[in-house]
């Protein structure tokens, strides 16, 4: 494994648990951000940091030390019952990582 640390944010995601293994297969080292641990990872050589790409404190300490952040969290919602949680994440959330990787 190389140094550097890559941070995942939606893992458990269809694009997210893709990238995953690519950077498992390439000996990356992994640092997912989840809400909730999940056996999904089990085998998979990764750090897992509990937390929400809607609070701040969770995503510094998840980016703390890191090279890349992949930011592939979100909420689809094809039905319009979800408008408030889609933008808390997606837009509002978005933003917070964003700005947690301006700090590092």
């Amino acid at each position: 494994m190389n140094g550097k640390i890559n941070v995942i944010t939606g893992g458990k995601g269809h694009v997210g648990f893709a990238l995953v293994k690519e950077l498992a297969d390439r000996k990356e080292n992994i640092r997912l951000l989840l809400r909730s641990d999940s056996k999904v990872f089990d085998g998979i050589d990764c750090e897992k940091i509990m937390g929400d790409v809607c609070d701040i404190e969770s995503l510094e300490k998840a980016f703390e030390g890191a090279e890349t952040v992949y930011h592939v969290a979100g909420v689809v919602d094809i039905s319009g019952t979800k408008d408030k949680q889609l933008w808390e994440v997606n837009y509002e959330g978005t933003k917070k990582v964003i700005d947690a990787c301006k700090k590092l």
